[in-house]
């Protein structure tokens, strides 16, 4: 086990299934959406409703990302993915305000009979733009505040980025 931890091999397996998982929705996000047609409220409306669908695997993806770069020790990497959470905090919030206009102008544009389903669905979709909003800002922050470097002995009280050793870790063999 020692030998695995020496050569990254769970780090480096993260990272991999964290881009395989990217790679896929972000395809998948991509057929769904294509071609765009931004000048469209309707398409823009579903579109957002369509990402929301891929939010899920996204978070496990970035979660694996992150994990993979506290194993590594990577800091350069944790602060720039500090700062990739906190602009997808800012879209995420501008995207809120897109499609809640977009739903306003939906409602008066769908029959009566199809407008609970229309209403539930974009509660749903805002609930997860708000959620994902909320845990790229909190993220971000975290990341950005992490000691970088030789910053542990500046930043005494503050607790690490990661804290507690593996099983195992200081017995004797």
């Amino acid at each position: 086990m020692a030998e695995l931890k020496r050569s990254g091999f769970l780090a480096w397996g993260l990272l991999i299934v964290a881009l395989v998982i990217f790679v896929d929705q972000i395809g998948l996000l991509t057929e769904a959406i294509y071609p765009l047609r931004l000048g469209i409220a309707q398409w823009r409306f579903t579109s957002v409703g369509a990402a929301s669908l891929r939010f899920s695997p996204l978070l496990l993806g970035d979660a694996l990302l992150l994990t993979s770069a506290v194993f590594m020790g990577a800091r350069g990497w944790l602060r720039a993915l500090g700062v990739v959470h906190v602009l997808l905090a800012v879209a995420m919030l501008g995207v809120l305000v897109l499609f809640a206009l977009d739903a306003i102008q939906m409602r008066r544009a769908v029959r009566l009979d199809l407008l609970p389903g229309l209403t539930a669905g974009s509660a749903r979709v805002a609930a997860m733009v708000v959620l994902l909003a909320a845990f790229s800002l909190w993220a971000g922050i975290k990341l950005l505040r992490a000691p970088v470097g030789g910053q542990e002995s500046r930043n005494r009280g503050q607790r690490p980025l990661v804290v507690g050793a593996a099983r195992g870790e200081g017995e004797a063999s």
